[in-house]
Order: structure tokens, then sequence, then C-alpha cells
């Protein structure tokens, strides 16, 4: 079994490692994700994303891993406002940081009851491995909890259904359908998403879709970034069973990666869903 530090939260089916190797990935992720949202962080109306450079405001990362969203956040503001990142696993936060940043260790599917109205902004970005379908209502609940009135919720996921370009790839996309079914989650959970959100009780819903491509020699930012993560899904996979063997695993996604540079294919999506607690 591939030997990677994993998350030890009870009762978590998150499928992602958490070490040195992961932390690289995410910087990389962000970075791609930030290109395909045209360099921005939020999605949100300018009048509120103005407000936020005050000493009084408060921001939560849900998922913050190595906090590099948090960071390239703060990088943006002049102020003293109150960045939160949280996780279930502390092993990614970053050695140094701000004083007006700290870290907490915790669920989304449980914020402590002293964070109800308390945050101007909740961001929750790439939560697709690791939250069950059952869990994603009580998770956009606890985000609505947690923010002031007048406060917005951020969601950002990603739709794969275009991944599979030839024979390896899309048999790699079975398999990842095949997993998250195990586990009671869902692949293609953005779909629900925006009813989700409606359905807690946020106001002003928007959905915007970002194409964005992993196939082809000029996409190789995304491409790593999603090999790496993959890679990265090897011991959840082989101790389902949907593969005999790490050698196996190895195997094919040497494959893939070779048909994701070379054959072109349909853009994938970037879906941000937000909205606004009344």
């Amino acid at each position: 079994m591939a030997n990677r530090s994993r998350q030890s939260w009870q009762g978590s089916t998150y499928f992602l490692p958490c070490d040195n190797e992961e932390s690289h990935r995410l910087t990389l992720q962000h970075e791609f994700v930030t290109q395909t949202l045209s360099g921005s962080l939020l999605v949100l109306p300018e009048s509120f994303v103005s407000g936020l450079d005050s000493e009084d405001v408060k921001v939560l990362d849900v998922g913050t891993g190595n906090a590099v969203w948090l960071s390239d956040f703060h990088s943006t503001i002049s102020s003293t406002a109150q960045l939160v990142g949280v996780d279930i696993e502390n092993r990614m936060y970053p050695a140094m940081y701000p004083p007006q940043m700290s870290f907490e260790v915790g669920s989304v599917l449980e914020f402590p009851p002293s964070w109800s109205n308390n945050f101007n902004l909740v961001h929750q970005r790439l939560l697709l491995a690791g939250l069950k379908m059952s869990e994603w209502p009580i998770a956009i609940s606890e985000d609505f909890r947690v923010l002031k009135s007048g406060g917005y919720l951020q969601l950002v996921e990603v739709d794969l259904r275009n991944m599979g370009v030839g024979p390896n790839s899309a048999r790699l996309l079975k398999i990842l359908t095949e997993l998250f079914s195990l586990n009671n989650m869902d692949l293609n959970q953005a779909d629900r998403l925006p009813s989700l959100v409606r359905n807690a009780g946020f106001a002003d819903v928007q959905v915007l879709r970002k194409e964005w491509r992993l196939h082809g020699e000029s996409n190789k930012l995304p491409r790593e970034n999603a090999v790496r993560g993959h890679r990265g899904l090897k011991g959840p996979v082989v101790k389902c069973g949907l593969l005999s063997s790490d050698a196996e695993f190895d195997d094919m996604m040497a494959r893939v990666e070779t048909e994701w540079e070379s054959i072109p294919g349909d853009p994938l999506t970037i879906c941000v869903i937000t909205g606004r607690k009344p």
C-alpha cells in the first residue's frame, strides 16, 4: 500500500493524503484555480469585497489545507481583519503566519457553538473527496450558522465528467465513480450544490461555471495537479479492491498521464456557488 500520511479525524472519509507532497499539490491547485477564475480569489459583489478590508471583519477558510488561499487573500488586504483557517488535520498548516491569522482543528460538520453569527465571509473549496452526500446539507447549514447577517459563502468545486479521453483515463473515471459510490459520495456533487445552498437559507444564490482544460501539451499546470491528486488516491482505490495492487494503479496512471498529454479533450468545469445570509 502506498505509504502516504492521511487524516485521522474520526468518521471522515477524506481520500487524499496530508503530507508535504500533498501540500505542494495544493499550491499547484490554488494557482490553476485562481488562473481559471481570471486571477480572482472571490467571485462576489465588489461592494462586499471592498468592505472586507476592515479591522472588524472575520474570514473563515474551510478545509484550509496548507492555507494557500488564506495566505493569498491576506496579501490582498491591508487591514487587520481576522483570518481563520480550519481543517480536520493540522499537519499542513504553515509554521509561520501573520498575527491576524489563526488555525483551528475541526470539521465543517460541527463548528464550535461560539462561532454562530461570527464571520463576514466563509470560503470553502474542493471538498468533493471529503464529504458524503448526506453530509453536504449539514456542512452548508454550518457555513450558514457561523456567518453574520449580510455575510457571504463562496463554494468552489469541480466537474470531472470530461476527464476520460482514452481507455485508461476512462477507466480511471469509472474507478473514481465506484470509489465515491462505495463511500456514499457523489463525484458530480457540484450539480447539487446550488439547491443545497438555497435550501440552507441563503439568498442571492449565484452560480458561475468556468471552463478549464486538462488535456494537451499547453495545459501542463492543471494536468500536473490532476496527476498528483489522482496518484494520491492509490491507497483508497487498492484498499477498496478496485485495483489489485499499487503496481497496477501506477501502471494505469502512467498511461493516463500519456493520454492526457497527447489526446485533445473537451473542457472541464470549475463551479463557483455563492450566497448571502439574509
